[in-house]
């Protein structure tokens, strides 16, 4: 192989792996299924469920200002250690659960949350 066509292939290995590795990082913050300004900037721990087999979920409230005149929209989101974080599941959650703190009921389907999920923002 010619040194030229050795070099090309390193910058190429170089750029893939930077690529997964800063995918890798922006999959700590903001998980797979959520948009980044919504998640980042307005939403708020809404604490974190443990499933029967052990699988542990966070729960995380937007909490926009205009949210508060309706049911806020939750992200239920997982951890994997290779992927990064994802929504497992999300929807609207009303204010009492939100807001007012009201301890949030949970079935379980196996080791997924099924949560009283509103059918929209205003119902």
């Amino acid at each position: 192989m010619k040194p030229r066509t050795k070099t090309v292939l390193k910058f190429i290995v170089a750029v893939a792996i930077f690529i997964v590795a800063s995918l890798r990082v922006y999959r700590e913050f903001v998980p797979a299924g959520a948009k980044p300004i919504p998640y980042l900037g307005y939403s708020v721990d809404g604490g974190t469920i443990t499933a029967p087999g052990g699988t542990s979920y966070n729960i995380r409230f937007n909490d926009a200002g205009g949210m508060h005149s309706g049911n806020h929209w939750t992200w239920v989101v997982k951890y994997n250690l290779l992927t990064g974080r994802y929504v497992e599941i999300a929807g609207y959650l009303g204010p009492e659960y939100a807001v007012d703190g009201k301890k949030i009921p949970v079935q379980w389907d196996g080791e997924l949350p099924v949560l009283p999920f509103c059918s929209g923002r205003y119902e």
